[in-house]
């Protein structure tokens, strides 16, 4: 049904867009963007124009885009998504562990300065490298 996946896609989106659009508003204490201007906005983070836009790109993303992906992931054996299925664990379960033992303290920001200074270096030295 073609008409739910556009509707959906429309509301998910706009959903998204608007909690976005909070979200952003107070961590970085701005507005990213403003749709006053444009027709049926709602508080100017979202519109109407916008919504469409991400609802056909939604029913692209269903009706075109998925079933050629769809047809080339049946083409990788088994063994090889398994593979993929264990490092993605392994990729999740280390952000897991550093979001909640972070690698800093002693030892790990001790040289800093040094390291800067390095890159200073190298970055003089290959600037003066392109001017040659």
């Amino acid at each position: 049904k073609p008409w739910l996946t556009f509707l959906l896609s429309m509301v998910l989106c706009g959903v998204i867009e608007y909690v976005t659009s909070l979200i952003l508003e107070k961590v970085q204490g701005m507005r990213w963007w403003d749709y006053s201007g444009y027709f049926m906005n709602f508080q100017g983070r979202i519109c109407l124009e916008g919504l469409v836009v991400f609802a056909l790109g939604g029913c692209a993303a269903v009706y075109l885009v998925a079933p050629s992906l769809d047809h080339l992931f049946c083409k990788i054996p088994m063994k090889i998504k398994i593979i993929c299925v264990v490092l993605v664990v392994l990729f999740v379960a280390d952000m897991a562990y550093s979001a909640f033992v972070p690698n800093i303290g002693e030892g790990i920001t001790d040289n800093d300065v040094a390291r800067i200074e390095i890159k200073k270096s190298d970055v003089l030295i290959a600037s003066d490298f392109l001017l040659i």
